[in-house]
């Protein structure tokens, strides 16, 4: 978002090659809002934009080393969203230490006023090279879920994934649930009929190895159909609904077992064997707090032990789990 113009060349150059079917996403951060930037992102053909806020609060903000304050941060949300764009995403980041309930309720509610088309409360990732941690206890943590369930549902807003909240009729935000991404830059995934790769984090490593033919990928893995199935299926969890007819859900043999069982402890609502007249079922609260947990020691044990692998080298041997 530094240099729009940057990312209007990278549109020009791929528009050829890519059907645009579902929209151009822009993460953009609040000291990069202006008037002329968002409005060159809107003539560039950029319909959705995810702005990360994080808070309110003044001082979570200084120990969150955002480099803006509060009234910048108003100020960023609307410009952003007298531009006009399809979807206005914007991040705040929940379970901070200090961070009160209240406060966490009042920046959400806050955003809700707002009108934006998303809200997408990330619990704070404690990955061993980030500083502060969560000293957040599981308890902790589900109030502050139940309390931002509780407002979505009053302000109207539709609860689109474990931590996300979308406006009805506003399109989802969202790259990590799409069946298919292409990630192009340093550190960018992608996954394509169960290849999975990411791009190196080295800027310097990245531009030479595209300058010289080579992928700039720094780690890959091929998985299996049915590893391919469970990785779907971990994210329609996270979206917290699943449709039965998909064809990941025949690879899953273990599926109507883990169904039956998810129903019986009161984890989803929907299903029925045999039932040819539901198509999908959805997790309830209690499923979509548990999945909370789930996600939190995914990205911890996964994500985070990736992440430094790639941090220590630019294209690592290989990284063991």
């Amino acid at each position: 978002m530094t240099l729009p113009e940057a990312i209007e060349s990278v549109i020009e150059l791929m528009s050829p090659y890519m059907v645009l079917g579902a929209g151009i996403g822009v993460e953009v951060h609040p000291n990069d809002v202006s008037t002329q930037a968002v409005q060159w992102l809107r003539q560039a053909g950029v319909t959705m934009v995810s702005l990360g806020i994080e808070s309110f609060d003044d001082d979570v903000l200084r120990i969150l080393g955002r480099g803006y304050d509060s009234k910048a941060a108003h100020a960023a949300i609307e410009t952003v969203m007298d531009a006009g764009f399809h979807t206005v995403n914007v991040d705040l980041m929940t379970c901070i230490p200090g961070q009160a309930l209240e406060q966490t309720v009042a920046d959400f509610e806050e955003l809700l006023r707002y009108n934006v088309g998303q809200v997408s409360a990330y619990p704070l990732m404690d990955f061993s090279f980030t500083w502060p941690a969560s000293t957040y206890s599981c308890k902790d943590q589900l109030r502050v879920l139940s309390a931002l369930s509780a407002a979505g549902h009053v302000w109207g807003y539709d609860r689109s994934s474990v931590w996300t909240w979308t406006r009805p009729t506003v399109t989802k935000y969202t790259s990590i649930t799409r069946r298919c991404f292409a990630g192009l830059g340093a550190g960018a995934a992608t996954y394509v009929d169960g290849y999975f790769g990411i791009n190196t984090f080295d800027v310097s490593a990245y531009i030479n190895s595209i300058l010289q033919g080579r992928p700039p990928v720094a780690l890959h893995s091929f998985l299996t159909p049915q590893e391919s199935a469970l990785y779907w299926l971990f994210w329609r969890c996270y979206e917290g609904e699943i449709d039965v007819t998909a064809p990941e859900v025949q690879r899953i043999k273990a599926f109507p077992w883990l169904a039956r069982f998810s129903r019986m402890f009161g984890l989803i609502e929907g299903f029925s064997l045999g039932d040819t007249r539901k198509s999908s079922v959805r997790l309830t609260e209690r499923g979509l707090h548990l999945y909370h947990f789930l996600e939190r020691y995914y990205t911890r044990r996964y994500i985070g032990r990736l992440w430094q692998v790639c941090r220590d080298s630019a294209f690592p041997v290989r990284m063991t789990l």
